[in-house]
C-alpha cells in the first residue's frame, strides 16, 4: 500500500483532535453533575433555578486545566458537543419579522385604499412566493393604482431626505428594500441580546436563510410562557441621564447601603464558631459545602485574606462586597461571574430604602473590552429617574439612525428626531453640556445600556452624531437598536417546539440503547461471517464512531434524536465498503491468487464502487442539509461526516490493519471466510433478468393501489407539512383515545383532530388544525387551554405543569409544538426541491460516470419506484391501523433510500462495466445477470446489516423516529429489490440491441 505512513499520521492526528474535543464534552457533564448534585435537596427533588445559579456563578471560571491550560465553563461549553433539544429538553422557536408591518409603519400608517389592498393582496401572495415582499407589493400597488407614484406613498417628515416626491420608483422600492433588511437585522439584534440575558447555558440564535426569520433554540427552557413573553415583547428604547459616582446623593445612599451590609457580615461572622473548636457536620450539610458555588468560595476568601486583587481584607476595612467585588481602578465595574450576587444585593428590600427614588440602575449590555484581562466585565449605571420616573425621551421621536463615521474615519452613528423629539432634545443636551463634569446621556434598551455618550453641547436641530471606539459591528448594532423604537420590526411566532426534561430524558435514553444494540449486532454479525476480517471491519466501525461524535464536537454541532439515528444507520452502511473489499478479496482468492495479491488486487477493484456509491449518498445529505429545515439539518449532518469517516476508515485504515496483520503473522490465520460465508458466497448464476416483466406488474400494481388509498383516505401528513399544534399528554394510567378523540373535537370547536398512541398506552398524541391560521400567543393560549378543558372533562383528572406530580389525580403535557401554516408550506417546498435535486445530480454523475443515458434513466426510474412504493406502503398499512406521519423526518427517511437504493445500483453497475471491458462475452443478458450474481453476496450481506439496525430503531428509537424507521425498513427491502429487478432490466430495455454495451 502506497502512502501507508501518510494514512498512519493522519489517523493519528484526527484521533487526538477527536479525543481533545470531546474532553471537553466530559469536563461540562461533570459540571452540570455537580450542578444537580448541589440543587437536589435531601428528599431528591432537583431545583432547576438553583441549578442555573450554580451553572451561572462558574461560567467565567476555570473548571478545566489541560497541559497547563485552563480553559472556564464558558470556554467548555463552546468546545462540547452538545446536546439536542429534544434530547434533554428545551424550547425551539422560529420567529418570522412582518415585512408588511414595516411598509406601513415607513408609510406613517397610510390609509390608502390602493396602498392597503396592494399590501393585503402582496401579504397573500407572500404565503407562497420566494419573491422579496417589496417586489410583490410593488407590483400588486402598480396593478391596482395605474401611474400613481411610489414615492407619493412615502413622503413625509418622518422620511424627510431619504424618500422625495420626485424619486423615481426604483429608487423608492431600493429604500423600502434596505428598510426591510434593516429591520430583520434590527430584530435579530434585539432577540440575540434578549436571548443571551435569559439566564441558560448555551442558547443559540441564527438567521435563516431566505426571509425574514429567525431560529431560536433554548436548551432547558422550563418555563414557555415566559420565553415567548420575552420574545415577542416590543423592544423599548429610552433615553436616561446618567447619575455620576461623585453625585453627592448617590454617594450618601451607597456608603449607608454599605454599612448596612458590613454590619450584617459582622454580625455573621461573630455567630460562626471559633477555628479552634470542633464541629461535626451532618452528611446532607457537607455535601452543600462540597459543592459550593466559585462566587461563595470568593466571597469567603476575600474575607479572610490580607489581600484582594489590590484591596485589603473586607473585615480590617469594613468593605462589602458591593466595593470588594468592583474593579480596583474603575468604580462599579463587575467581573460577569459576580453581577447575580450585585443584582441580589441591589434588590433587598433594605438595601432599596437606602437608596432615593429618582436613581435607578441598569448593567450595560455587553462587557468592557480588554479593561481586566481575562476577566469580562460589566459596568453598573445609575440614571436619574425623576419625579416621574419617566426617560428624557423614547425611542418614537427617532427619524433615522445609520452608521456614519466621524472625521477621523472611524464608525460613527448619526441620529435624527423628528419636531417633538428635536425640542426636548435641545433641552435636555444643553442641561447636560453645562455641568461640570459634562453631563452623559444612557441609552437604553429593554433595561440594558447600549452606550453613555458625553454631551458636547447643546444640539439644536435633532441631528446627532455619536462617537467613540467602535469597531464597525459596533456601530452598525447601535444603529439598529436606536431604530428600534421609531419603527418596530413586529415578529410572530411560526413555528414553536417545546420538550420537557422527563420526555428528553427519554428519548435519550431510547437513543442510547438504539445505538447500543446496532452497534452490537453489527459487530456480532461481521465476525459471524468474515471470521478476522470481521474484526478488522469493527474496528474500522469504532474508529469511523469515534471520528464522527469528534468532528460534530469540532463543529460545535448539537447531536439530535436524527442525528442518532444517522449514527446508527451509518453502523449499517458504514460496513458496506468493508464487505465489497472482503468479497473481493475472496472472489481473488478462489481464482487462485496469494493472500497478500488478493489483498492488494481487492481493495483496488472495490475502491471504484466504494467511492461512487459514497459520493452519490453524499449528494443526498448535502441537499438535505442546504434545504431542510430543523432536524433534517442535524441528519444530513451525521449523514455526510459517517459518509467522509467511514470511506475513510474502511478504506485505508482497514487496509493498514489488514496489511499489518499480514506482514506480522501467518497468512493462513488471516480469513475473510467462515462457513456461513462460504456457503452464500459460492458462484452461482440465476437468470435475473427474465423475471424483469413480473418486477415490473408487481411494482406497478403495489403502487395503484397505494396512491388509490391515498386519493381515498389521504396521507397521515405531520404539522411540518399541514400546519397545526401538537400536544403529547401523559397520564399516570392507560386512557381510551377514541373517546378522548370525540370530547376534544368539541373542544376544537369541530375541527380536525388527531389522537393516538405515543409510546405507550398512557402517552397520547393529540394534532389538531384549530386555529391554525392564528398565529398569536393568544390562540396558542386559547388552543391549550381548550384541550385541557377537553381533557378534564373526559378523564376526570386535573392539569399540572410539572411532570414529578403525575398521578392518578393529574396529567401533564411533558411537549408541545406548532408549526404555522406558512412556514408548513416552506418546509413542503424544500422538501420536494431536496428530493429533485437529489435525483438530477444522482442522473448528471451517473451519465458522465457511465457515459450513457441508459444506465442514468435506469437509476433514476428505480430510485423514483422506491420512493413511490414507499409512500405506497405508508397507505396500504394505515388500512390496516398502522398509522404512520409523513413529515421531515420521513423526508430524511426517503433521501437516505435514494442514497441507499443508487449504492446497490452503482455496485451493480459498476461490475457490468468491468465484465463487459473483459470481453469475455458479448451476449447483454449474460453480462447483466452475471453482474448481478457477482454482486450478490455483498447485497444480502449489506442489506442484512443495514435491515438489522433499522429493525433496532423501529422497536427501540421511540415515536418520534417511527415513521423514519418503518419507511427505513420498506426503502432497504426495496432499494435492494429495485437494485436487481428495476434498474437493471431497465437498462437492458432502454439499450439497443445495435448498440455497444457500454463505453468504458
Amino acid at each position: 500500500m502506497r502512502n501507508k505512513g501518510v494514512v498512519i499520521i493522519l489517523t493519528i492526528i484526527v484521533t487526538l483532535l477527536c479525543i481533545y474535543y470531546l474532553s471537553f464534552t466530559f469536563v461540562s457533564r461533570r459540571v452540570q453533575q455537580d450542578a444537580i448534585n448541589y440543587a437536589t435537596d435531601a428528599s431528591g427533588a432537583l431545583n432547576l433555578a438553583k441549578k442555573q445559579t450554580y451553572l451561572d456563578s462558574i461560567w467565567n471560571l476555570p473548571v478545566y486545566n489541560l497541559f497547563g491550560i485552563e480553559y472556564t465553563y464558558k470556554q467548555v461549553k463552546e468546545s462540547e458537543l452538545s446536546q439536542g433539544l429534544d434530547l434533554q429538553g428545551g424550547m425551539h422557536l422560529v420567529l418570522e419579522v412582518s415585512p408588511s408591518e414595516i411598509i406601513r409603519g415607513l408609510s406613517g400608517d397610510n390609509q390608502d385604499p390602493a396602498f392597503v389592498a396592494a399590501l393585503q393582496k402582496a401579504r397573500e401572495q407572500y404565503k407562497t412566493s420566494s419573491a422579496n415582499f417589496a417586489d410583490l407589493f410593488y407590483n400588486a400597488f402598480k396593478e391596482s393604482s395605474g401611474d400613481r407614484s411610489l414615492a407619493s406613498l412615502f413622503v413625509s417628515t418622518a422620511n424627510r431626505g431619504r424618500v422625495n416626491l420626485a424619486d423615481s420608483d426604483a429608487t423608492v422600492l431600493a429604500f423600502l428594500k434596505e428598510e426591510i433588511e434593516r429591520a430583520f437585522d434590527r430584530s435579530f439584534t434585539i432577540l440575540k441580546t434578549r436571548i443571551d440575558k435569559f439566564g441558560t447555558s448555551q442558547p443559540n440564535i441564527q438567521r435563516l436563510q431566505g426571509g425574514g426569520r429567525i431560529q431560536v433554540e433554548i436548551p432547558g427552557a422550563d418555563n414557555p410562557q415566559r420565553v415567548r413573553k420575552l420574545l415577542s415583547g416590543v423592544a423599548r428604547l429610552e433615553f436616561w441621564e446618567v447619575v455620576e459616582y461623585n453625585d453627592t446623593q448617590l454617594s450618601q445612599a451607597l456608603m449607608g447601603i454599605n454599612q448596612l451590609l458590613v454590619k450584617e457580615q459582622n454580625a455573621a461572622k461573630a455567630s460562626k464558631p471559633s477555628q479552634n473548636s470542633t464541629e461535626v457536620k451532618p452528611a446532607t450539610e457537607a455535601k452543600k459545602d462540597s459543592v459550593q458555588s466559585a462566587l461563595e468560595q470568593q466571597l469567603s476568601q476575600a474575607a479572610s485574606d490580607t489581600t484582594n486583587n489590590g484591596l485589603d481584607s473586607l473585615r480590617n476595612l469594613n468593605v462589602s462586597p458591593l466595593f470588594a467585588l468592583s474593579n480596583p481602578g474603575i468604580p462599579f465595574l463587575y467581573a460577569i461571574k459576580d453581577t447575580a450576587e450585585i443584582n441580589r444585593l441591589m434588590k433587598r428590600e433594605d438595601v432599596r430604602t437606602y437608596m432615593p427614588r429618582t436613581i435607578g440602575w441598569f448593567w450595560d449590555v455587553k462587557p468592557e473590552p480588554d479593561l481586566t484581562p481575562g476577566v469580562e466585565d460589566l459596568r453598573l449605571n445609575f440614571v436619574n429617574l425623576g419625579r416621574s420616573g419617566k426617560p428624557l425621551l423614547g425611542g418614537e421621536v427617532i427619524n433615522d439612525a445609520r452608521l456614519d463615521y466621524d472625521q477621523y474615519a472611524r464608525p460613527a452613528v448619526s441620529m435624527t428626531m423628528n419636531a417633538t423629539g428635536s425640542r426636548t432634545w435641545a433641552k435636555v443636551t444643553a442641561a447636560a453640556a453645562t455641568k461640570s463634569p459634562q453631563g452623559r446621556i444612557a441609552i437604553v434598551l429593554d433595561n440594558y445600556v447600549y452606550t453613555a455618550p458625553t454631551v458636547q453641547g447643546e444640539i439644536p436641530n435633532g441631528n446627532s452624531q455619536i462617537t467613540g471606539s467602535f469597531e464597525l459591528e459596533e456601530a452598525k448594532d447601535l444603529a439598529n437598536v436606536l431604530k428600534a423604537g421609531s419603527l418596530p420590526a413586529p415578529t410572530r411566532i411560526v413555528e414553536e417546539a417545546y420538550v420537557g426534561p422527563s420526555l428528553g430524558q427519554l428519548a435519550q435514553n431510547q437513543g442510547l440503547i438504539s445505538a447500543a444494540a446496532g452497534l452490537g449486532l453489527v459487530v456480532i454479525f461481521m465476525i459471524i461471517y468474515y471470521a478476522k476480517g470481521g474484526w478488522v471491519a469493527n474496528i474500522a466501525l469504532l474508529f469511523n464512531i469515534f471520528f464522527i461524535l469528534g468532528i460534530l464536537a469540532q463543529f460545535n454541532a448539537a447531536l439530535t434524536l436524527p442525528g442518532i439515528a444517522g449514527i446508527v444507520l451509518t453502523m449499517g452502511m458504514a460496513v458496506d465498503a468493508n464487505v465489497l473489499i472482503y468479497e473481493r478479496i475472496r472472489e481473488e482468492l478462489r481464482h487462485g491468487k496469494k493472500l497478500r495479491e488478493a489483498v492488494k488486487v481487492g481493495y483496488e477493484k472495490a475502491f471504484s464502487a466504494i467511492f461512487d456509491s459514497n459520493l452519490t449518498t453524499f449528494l443526498t445529505g448535502m441537499f438535505l442539509f442546504i434545504f431542510g429545515l430543523g432536524p433534517l439539518k442535524g441528519f444530513a449532518i451525521v449523514l455526510m461526516i459517517g459518509i467522509g469517516t467511514s470511506f475513510f476508515s474502511a478504506v485505508y485504515i482497514s487496509r493498514v490493519i489488514v496489511e499489518w496483520m499480514i506482514r506480522k503473522g501467518d497468512e493462513a490465520k488471516v480469513s475473510f471466510e467462515t462457513g456461513i460465508s462460504w456457503s452464500i458466497g459460492k458462484d452461482t448464476y440465476f437468470d435475473f433478468i427474465s423475471f424483469r416483466k413480473r418486477a415490473y406488474l408487481f411494482s406497478s400494481a403495489f403502487i395503484i393501489v397505494g396512491f388509490i388509498l391515498i386519493a381515498v383516505q389521504g396521507l397521515n401528513l405531520g404539522v411540518d407539512f399541514k400546519g397545526g399544534r401538537t400536544y403529547i399528554v401523559a397520564f399516570s394510567q392507560t386512557v381510551e383515545a377514541t373517546k378522548m378523540k370525540s370530547d376534544l373535537t368539541e373542544s376544537f370547536e369541530n375541527a380536525g383532530t388527531e389522537v393516538k398512541n405515543y409510546g405507550g398506552s398512557n402517552v397520547m398524541k393529540v394534532t389538531t388544525s384549530y386555529m391554525v391560521e392564528d398565529e398569536s400567543e393568544a390562540a396558542d393560549e386559547k388552543v391549550k387551554a381548550a384541550i385541557i378543558k377537553g381533557l378534564e372533562s373526559t378523564t376526570g383528572k386535573k392539569y399540572t405543569e410539572n411532570d414529578r406530580q403525575l398521578d392518578d389525580a393529574h396529567f401533564t403535557i411533558p411537549s408541545t409544538s406548532k408549526v404555522g401554516a406558512t412556514i408548513a408550506d416552506d418546509i413542503k417546498g424544500s422538501a420536494y426541491t431536496a428530493g429533485a435535486l437529489s435525483i438530477l445530480s444522482i442522473f448528471l454523475y451517473i451519465l458522465v460516470r457511465f457515459r450513457k443515458w441508459q444506465f442514468s434513466t435506469g437509476a433514476i426510474v428505480a430510485l423514483i419506484h422506491d420512493m413511490l412504493f414507499t409512500v405506497s406502503a405508508f397507505a396500504i398499512v394505515r388500512v390496516f391501523g398502522f398509522s404512520l406521519e409523513i413529515d421531515q423526518v420521513f423526508v430524511a427517511a426517503i433521501l437516505t433510500i435514494i442514497g441507499y437504493s443508487i449504492n446497490d445500483t452503482v455496485i451493480i453497475f459498476d461490475r457490468i462495466r468491468e465484465y463487459t471491458n473483459l470481453g469475455t462475452s458479448h451476449e447483454r443478458n449474460r453480462i447483466f445477470n452475471s453482474a448481478i450474481t457477482g454482486t450478490l453476496s455483498r447485497t444480502i450481506v449489506t442489506s442484512s446489516t443495514v435491515l438489522m439496525v433499522v429493525i433496532i430503531l423501529l422497536f427501540f428509537g421511540g415515536e418520534t423516529l417511527r415513521g423514519f424507521s418503518f419507511a427505513m425498513v420498506v426503502g432497504v427491502i426495496i432499494g435492494t429489490y429495485s437494485s436487481i429487478f428495476i434498474a437493471t432490466p431497465l437498462v437492458v430495455d432502454f439499450d439497443k440491441p445495435a448498440d455497444k454495451p457500454v463505453i468504458a
